[in-house]
């Protein structure tokens, strides 16, 4: 707890050295300074970050960089992902696609679903970001919160848009693979390292 604290003051302290977290509206950057103090105490690295497939022309550069962060053990994962609407090939005006294929605990994979306030314990999540970058193949491990109450999965009021994004949170450690022409990146969930 002591070191929490301590992590928390740093983390202002750095805030208001580096003029970050004050003034109108700047609130929060004091706050995730001290979350990202905390995140390095705790040993588990942040790794926050946004997939828009409503942007196809930037899904490639989206995934490198999400890919360049998706290093070593443990991490604190914020990732919330903007669907494409009604804009890929095939898919009629409206239709909201997640690139993310849901494995539920009980069936087959399918695609996800996504209603505002949705929360899911499936077994898995595969991110797609195909036909525009094919050198990345996430899987998300999940699960039930009584086995896994660190990790979050669920559907959020996203923008202006009128689908909800997809968010997933929680701790997870890094299994990397290098396979020829890509990475094999499974992340599994965690419990938080120790004070």
């Amino acid at each position: 707890m002591r070191s929490r604290r301590i992590a928390l003051a740093v983390g202002l302290l750095l805030a208001a050295c580096t003029g970050k977290g004050m003034g109108p509206g700047k609130g929060n950057e004091a706050a995730e300074q001290g979350s990202a103090a905390k995140s390095v105490a705790d040993g588990a690295a942040r790794v926050q970050a946004t997939l828009d497939f409503s942007k196809p022309a930037t899904i490639a550069e989206q995934a490198e960089a999400l890919a360049a962060k998706l290093e070593g053990g443990p991490i604190y994962l914020d990732l919330t992902i903007i669907p494409e609407q009604g804009e890929g090939e095939g898919e009629s005006e409206g239709e909201v696609n997640y690139r993310v294929t849901e494995t539920p605990q009980s069936g087959e994979s399918r695609p996800l679903s996504c209603s505002f306030g949705d929360r899911f314990d499936s077994k898995a999540f595969a991110v797609s970001f195909n036909p525009e970058y094919n050198h990345l193949l996430l899987e998300i491990r999940h699960g039930p919160p009584e086995a896994y109450p660190y990790a979050t999965a669920a559907c959020i009021q996203g923008g202006g848009g009128s689908a909800p994004y997809f968010n997933i949170r929680g701790h997870y450690a890094v299994s990397r693979i290098g396979i020829p022409t890509a990475n094999d990146v499974q992340l599994r969930p965690v419990a938080p390292p120790a004070d």
